[in-house]
């Protein structure tokens, strides 16, 4: 790369136009190398979509079974709590392992991360409501037999 200041030539003067000439060169050169450094350290389009042989760009797709357990995990708190929770946990799972095989092609990774937060908070409150109810049945029974 070339200095940022270059000397001027012994036989120049600080007026001549060839010394100037120099400088201005060698600030050409710097820019472009800045240039060509962001320009390397930019993401390109080719970063941000897939693209083909025949240059068509697609864009990522969404993965059915993420969407899937995101809504029976939902659901798990409407209707039937424990059974929509661990279906949505087994296609959470599924999701995962397509997303992962799918070499960028395929996206969901948030779906998957919500439904499965969504699926083991439901489990663990009706978990929860399960032993609080049998403590309570269990205090009942001890406190009825005195």
């Amino acid at each position: 790369m070339s200095e940022q200041n270059p000397k001027p030539s012994p036989d120049s003067t600080p007026g001549d136009p060839s010394s100037v000439g120099e400088v201005f060169e060698t600030v050409e050169a710097v820019d472009f190398a800045e240039e060509i450094a962001a320009a390397e350290n930019a993401v390109t389009a080719e970063s941000m979509w897939h693209v083909t042989q025949g240059q068509t760009v697609v864009a990522p797709q969404t993965s059915g079974s993420a969407i899937v357990a995101l809504v029976l995990s939902i659901v798990s708190w409407l209707v039937c709590p424990i059974i929509p929770a661990i279906v949505a946990l087994v296609f959470a799972n599924r999701g995962a392992k397509e997303i992962a095989a799918s070499g960028g092609l395929v996206s969901g990774d948030g779906l998957i991360t919500a439904s499965k937060v969504i699926a083991w908070i439901n489990i663990g409150f009706w978990a929860a409501l399960f032993v609080i109810g049998l403590l309570s049945v269990a205090l009942i029974a001890i406190v009825s037999s005195l």
